[in-house]
């Protein structure tokens, strides 16, 4: 829903997913998100009106989407779209991006032989390489420090002014393989 996906989108998601459901399934999916979570609602409008009036939205990290002037129509939408889905992409991002400098400073910082190669980022997964025998320490030390402990989150308003209580914090879920 903050993404502004409608019936139609969700419909051939979840057919492409083998889901057997049709269009009034998605339908009533959508009308029962807006009366269980009206405040949720409220919010993603006043997040589309900022394409209207202010012409941009902030993050509780201070970080700006300016968003323009709409041209035309399909535009408007387009943006009022990525307006509703900045707050969400935006307290992910820099969650992830302030994990990632955590990371960078504990293993600069606890130099032994327990120790791990960040190896990539993808959206909000990252993948390390490390002996087998030291993913109980990174998995059950290190990321829940970097990762959870030392990431606060704080509601804001669009104005990227905090509001209400915090900080809060992300979990977070720890899977391990082997790569031939």
């Amino acid at each position: 829903v903050p993404y502004g996906r409608g019936a139609e989108s969700l419909l051939r998601q979840c057919l492409e997913t083998g889901a057997h459901v049709t269009i009034q399934d998605m339908e009533s999916l959508l009308t029962d998100y807006a009366l269980r979570y009206p405040q949720a609602m409220t919010y993603l409008k006043a997040c589309e009106d900022r394409v209207d009036n202010q012409g941009w939205l902030a993050s509780s990290a201070r970080r700006y989407r300016r968003l323009g002037v709409p041209q035309d129509e399909k535009r408007a939408k387009d943006m009022k779209r990525q307006a509703r889905n900045f707050p969400v992409q935006s307290i992910v991002a820099d969650a992830i991006n302030l994990a990632c400098r955590n990371l960078y400073r504990y293993r600069a910082e606890h130099v032994g032989p327990e120790t791990f190669t960040f190896l990539l980022q993808i959206h909000d997964a990252l993948l390390f390489e490390l002996d087998p025998a030291h993913v109980p320490w990174l998995a059950k030390t290190v990321l829940p420090l970097c990762m959870t402990e030392r990431v606060p989150i704080y509601p804001c308003d669009l104005d990227g002014n905090r509001i209400g209580t915090g900080p809060y914090h992300f979990r977070i879920d720890v899977s391990a393989g082997d790569v031939f």
